[in-house]
């Protein structure tokens, strides 16, 4: 059963389908990002925990032990629980991927929340045949070789790609490049970054940052499908990662969005509003829309505030918006998404296998913090 809803965008009005029921979330697993804070013995704090997962954003503390989060033990690497992209490890393929230090390098002492160490750039490497979609993963250990905080983290690729994902890994070593055990985006619980655009760049606010344990290492996720003219054509992507100095606050990368709507199987432009309604306090650092092939403008906002726009739609520069200072949304905020698509003919189904013709998306990603229960922020329709 369907409702229509009649949608005016800046420049123009049009008829949108919407599905009552919100069917399947994108398949997101939505296991812990952070910990319940309870007093332990004494004064001391410590949090709750079931699995090694949950502790993954305290970096002094990334292990689960009689449910509770506590360090590690010397040599130690961070157990089993919540590995990104389903865990996803490398396989195959003859293609190598590098870790390059930059600007010198340097192992400066300090505290779990950053050394003062370069940044580390982790490269990826394959080719993709003509008009293949496809997915590639490809392991890295932790770059700085013990815990830290990343405060930034830089994408640029030599084609356009359809999604680009990096993960924490428990555990992960050094890898080749190779075909995903799962299928990118089913797991967003140890997800700390999301782009689509050639050159990208998320800088979170000075204090705040990724935590990456010493026992994690970092997954990189390729979705792209080669449309152009050559066969078997070569890319390239490097993931720049740099650490912070000090101590940190532990940020997360959280998503809202709606997979329940269909657009009208007509010849033309079409459009969706969608609603979503925070069911936590967060502090946003930086926001980047998604949608797919069929996408022609992307905004999100929080009443007045733009969180991000892409408008009209670029696909190579849809780059993550910064905010500085963070902005402060409270539980029970609202924040508009609006999303125009130029439909070819047929109908379009949100949420499905991201590859088809009828596949789009109307998703938010928004680096956040602190850390909360599960990667969705709040519900939408």
């Amino acid at each position: 059963m369907f409702r229509a809803a009649l949608f005016r965008g800046p420049r123009s009005r049009f008829a949108v389908l919407r599905a009552t029921s919100l069917g399947s979330l994108l398949a997101v697993a939505v296991g812990p990002l952070g910990c319940e804070s309870n007093p332990g013995e004494g004064s001391e704090t410590h949090f709750v925990c079931k699995t090694d997962a949950d502790c993954v954003a305290h970096v002094d503390a990334p292990i689960c032990v009689d449910d509770r989060c506590v360090a590690s033990d010397s040599g130690s690497q961070a157990g089993s629980g919540g590995s990104g992209g389903g865990g996803a490890t490398s396989s195959g393929g003859s293609d190598a991927g590098t870790v390059a230090a930059l600007d010198g390098g340097g192992t400066g002492g300090g505290s779990a929340g950053g050394t003062g160490s370069a940044s580390r750039t982790l490269s990826v490497d394959f080719v993709a045949p003509l008009g293949l979609p496809m997915s590639k993963c490809q392991t890295f250990s932790n770059p700085f070789g013990r815990a830290v905080g990343i405060g930034e983290m830089r994408a640029h690729s030599t084609q356009w790609l359809a999604r680009l994902w990096v993960y924490r890994v428990p555990g992960a070593v050094d890898g080749a490049v190779g075909n995903c055990a799962t299928t990118p985006g089913t797991e967003l619980t140890n997800l700390i970054y999301f782009g689509q655009a050639l050159d990208d760049d998320v800088a979170l606010p000075s204090g705040v940052a990724m935590a990456l344990a010493a026992g994690y290492g970092l997954q990189i996720a390729i979705d792209y499908g080669n449309q152009g003219a050559v066969d078997d054509e070569p890319a390239h992507v490097d993931f720049t990662v740099t650490p912070v100095d000090g101590g940190f606050e532990p940020a997360a990368l959280g998503l809202l969005t709606d997979v329940s709507l269909l657009t009208p199987q007509t010849l033309g432009p079409t459009g969706v509003d969608v609603t979503c309604v925070l069911d936590t306090s967060v502090q946003v650092a930086a926001a980047t829309g998604h949608v797919l092939s069929h996408g022609q403008a992307f905004v999100a906002a929080a009443g007045a505030t733009t969180l991000f726009a892409s408008e009209p739609w670029d696909r190579k520069t849809a780059v993550a918006k910064g905010h500085s200072p963070a902005l402060s949304l409270a539980s029970g905020s609202s924040v508009a998404l609006h999303c125009e698509y130029f439909v070819n003919g047929n109908l379009l189904h949100f949420g499905g296998d991201y590859w088809g013709v009828k596949d789009e998306q109307c998703s938010l990603f928004l680096y956040h913090y602190p850390p909360v229960s599960a990667p969705l922020l709040g519900s939408c329709n």
